[in-house]
C-alpha cells in the first residue's frame, strides 16, 4: 500500500478551504471599515466639541450670531478667538485637512421676551461636520450647543 495523498485529495482540501476562508475574509473587511468610519465619526465629534468650547469661552460681543444661511469658517473664528479667549482651549487647526467645518451661530429668545432690542443672552452654536469616508461617500454630523454670555449682566 502506497503512503500519501493523491491529487484528488489535496485539491478537495484547498476548495474546502477557499469556500470556508473567503467569507472570513470578508467579514474582516468589513469590521475594518467599520472601525475606521467609526475613528472618523468620532474625530469629526472632538472637532465640533472642541470649536464649541473655544467658542464658549469668549465673550458674545466678540463672535456676532449671523443669519442661518451664513456659516463662519474656523480660520474666522481663529482670528476671533485667538486673542480673546477667557481660557487656555485654542483650537488648533489639526482637524482642517479632514474635514469641512461650518460654525452656524444665532441667538435664542424667549416667546416672552419684553426687551427684543436688548441683546440675548443665550445663543445656539452649531457645529457641522462634513469629510470622505473610507469608502469614498460624504458623510455629515452637527453637533449643537446652548450657551450663555458668563458675563452679561
Amino acid at each position: 500500500m502506497r503512503k500519501g495523498f493523491t491529487l484528488i485529495e489535496i485539491l478537495a482540501t484547498i476548495t474546502i478551504a477557499t469556500l470556508l476562508v473567503t467569507p472570513i475574509l470578508r467579514l474582516m473587511d468589513s469590521g475594518t471599515k467599520g472601525v475606521y468610519k467609526g475613528a472618523e465619526r468620532t474625530t469629526a465629534i472632538l472637532a465640533a466639541a472642541d470649536l464649541i468650547e473655544a467658542i464658549r469661552g469668549v465673550e458674545f460681543a466678540v463672535i456676532p450670531p449671523r443669519p442661518p444661511d451664513q456659516y463662519y469658517s474656523v480660520p474666522e473664528i481663529r482670528q476671533m478667538v485667538a486673542s480673546n479667549l477667557r481660557r487656555n482651549l485654542p483650537f488648533f487647526n489639526q482637524y482642517e485637512d479632514k474635514f469641512l467645518i461650518g460654525i452656524a451661530i444665532s441667538e435664542i429668545r424667549p416667546e416672552n421676551d419684553r426687551n427684543p432690542a436688548a441683546p440675548s443672552k443665550l445663543r445656539l452654536v452649531a457645529i457641522q461636520v462634513m469629510w470622505k469616508n473610507v469608502m469614498g461617500g460624504e458623510e455629515s454630523i452637527t453637533v449643537s450647543s446652548m450657551i450663555t454670555d458668563s458675563r452679561a449682566d
